[in-house]
């Protein structure tokens, strides 16, 4: 699971979906399938950390890196998902450097700011040294973050200049209402009477 950084950076395709069922069969069967990814969806979808936690073992079992996409920005929100094994974290309406900047600390380690505690799952349940650990969850957490607000369309080139930001990843449904241009057609209900 370790190479989906690695592959994002390369400029590689890789291929996800999201998740927004609290089923870790789910998880299984999406690894089976062959994709790169999943994003767990706890901003839109009833997935609390115990759910998280189950989908973060599955992950494992299946070789299927989980970026779980956050309920908000704080560091209380971002690393129990680290501490839980994810491999990522994807987190919505980040509009501005800052906010990218406070990301990237939640996230990483070497920014200082990250609780450290090498006895979760992500650190093996302690049978890594706390600085194999870090290291290793430094070099492979992928950081995307999410473009949906007017605000962030002029601030593009500072948000993805952030050291360790490693997607912007747009959310079309959120951007459209922000910039008032209503829902994307392509994800609008058709009526089939």
């Amino acid at each position: 699971m370790s190479g989906l950084k690695a592959r994002i950076n390369a400029g590689e395709t890789v291929i996800g979906t999201f998740v927004k069922t609290p089923a870790s069969h789910v998880i299984e069967i999406l690894g089976l399938a062959g994709l790169d990814f999943a994003v767990p969806d706890q901003e839109h979808a009833p997935l609390d950390l115990g759910a998280m936690d189950q989908l973060a073992l599955a992950s494992r079992a299946a070789g299927l890196p989980l970026v779980a996409r956050c309920w908000g920005q704080s560091p209380a929100r971002i690393s129990p998902l680290l501490d839980l094994g994810c491999a990522g974290v994807m987190v919505p309406h980040v509009a501005d450097r800052d906010t990218a900047e406070a990301v990237v600390a939640a996230v990483k380690f070497g920014r200082g700011s990250r609780g450290l505690s090498p006895s979760p799952r992500a650190g093996n349940y302690g049978t890594l040294a706390a600085p194999a650990y870090t290291a290793k969850s430094d070099a492979e957490t992928v950081v995307m973050v999410q473009i949906e607000d007017r605000a962030a369309l002029d601030r593009l080139d500072d948000i993805a200049s952030v050291p360790d930001v490693d997607v912007l990843f747009v959310g079309p449904a959120d951007l459209s209402q922000s910039l008032g241009c209503g829902f994307p057609s392509a994800l609008t209900r058709r009526s089939f009477a």
